[in-house]
């Protein structure tokens, strides 16, 4: 039984990185200028989603080191996709928001990539990704926990 499940992990884990590498390959092909990374976007939707957040409370949600996020808050502040300011009632809390240029950067590329994955999907049923999309959830549930 051991080197059955050892056979069947094998083969989970090369077909993830195969996948990960088409989703990558489809999703970082870029069409323009200024194509962030996919842990910009994922920083971008963050801080979206938590806005204001402290500098801290991002780098745990990323699960990154502050000085790797400092160098990507960097980057992304020079392009005017994020603000950085201190917190009006603890000076030593960093607060992070999207600015108007960063809304709409995201919007734009969130569009496209939603875009470029029907492509990836097109050729998929609806049944069949909806059982992937049902394993992916069920996983993650229990890894979660």
């Amino acid at each position: 039984m051991k080197a059955n499940k050892q056979k069947d992990f094998s083969k989970f884990f090369n077909t993830m990185l195969k996948m990960r590498k088409i989703l990558h390959q489809t999703l970082d092909d870029t069409d323009g200028d200024n194509i962030p990374t996919m842990l910009q976007v994922q920083t971008l939707k963050t801080i979206k989603e938590n806005s204001p957040i402290t500098a801290s409370e991002l780098a745990s949600r990323l699960q990154m080191s502050p000085s790797a996020l400092t160098q990507m808050t960097d980057r992304l502040i020079k392009s005017k996709f994020i603000s950085r300011k201190n917190d009006k009632n603890d000076r030593r809390l960093i607060l992070l928001s999207l600015t108007n240029d960063g809304e709409q950067h995201l919007a734009s590329i969130l569009k496209r990539m939603e875009q470029k994955a029907n492509q990836i999907l097109d050729p998929i049923s609806a049944k069949d990704l909806e059982t992937v999309v049902t394993i992916f959830e069920d996983f993650l549930q229990k890894y979660e926990k």
